[in-house]
């Protein structure tokens, strides 16, 4: 039993994840996962630079074993988000104008051609960045 209560504080100590929770949540797309970076004393928002291809809500569904998975034509997308934590797949780093907001701002399961940011951006030449942003407790 000494055995064992020793093994098991040396993997705590170390940080050895059994579960292999860390890699199991990077299936996931980022849209999906709680935004860990704190942004000021309030909020929080998505680390960066990171990049995920993949079906997004299928992904989702595998992730919490829901079978049958309805989604098994979805097409795959790519989300590309900067340094900052932006959902910002142009590389920019000049925006006019960066929103922070809820799922809806972000949008994660959309292609970026898709995006209310995108489709505002083509129609009146601004550069947008986009981010979700959420306080503690959501």
């Amino acid at each position: 039993m000494l055995t064992l209560t020793l093994g098991e504080v040396a993997f705590r100590l170390a940080g050895y994840d059994f579960r292999r929770t860390a890699a199991t949540l990077h299936q996931l797309a980022p849209f999906y996962r709680k935004p860990t970076v704190p942004t000021g004393t309030v909020y929080f928002r998505r680390p960066g630079p990171q990049t995920w291809t993949g079906r997004v809500i299928w992904s989702c569904l595998e992730y919490l074993h829901l079978h049958p998975n309805p989604y098994t034509n979805e097409a795959p997308i790519t989300g590309v988000y900067d340094g900052n934590g932006f959902r910002n797949e142009t590389g920019g780093t000049d925006w006019d104008l960066a929103v922070a907001g809820d799922s809806f701002t972000e949008l994660g399961h959309l292609p970026c051609a898709h995006l209310f940011t995108s489709i505002l951006a083509d129609q009146t030449g601004l550069a947008f960045a986009i981010s979700e942003s959420v306080a503690p407790g959501r």
